[in-house]
């Protein structure tokens, strides 16, 4: 029997100025797309990437928030959403 691919997202919500990622919110999705649709007015950018780099994405998030938090960029900068497929 062939299992189907569960679909995960990752929410990382930046702020400007803190130290740590505000919130992580990871669930499973079956659909991108809508997901794509109930982000968009939140201006989170949503971008797929391999399961086996969402830790390194995750630490990238926290780097590019400190380097725009020192260039003072809106919140709307911070916001990015990562998906991806696991098996």
């Amino acid at each position: 029997m062939k299992e189907k691919a569960r679909h995960i997202l990752c929410l990382a919500f930046l702020k400007s100025g803190e130290k740590n990622m505000e919130k992580i919110l990871i669930y499973q999705v079956k659909e991108k797309e809508a997901v794509k649709q109930l982000l968009a007015p939140m201006k989170i950018r949503l971008e797929e990437i391999e399961a086996t780099d969402l830790r390194q994405s995750i630490g990238d998030l926290a780097e590019e928030k400190r380097t725009y938090s020192q260039h003072h960029l809106p919140a709307a900068h911070h916001r990015r959403a990562l998906w991806y497929s696991a098996v």
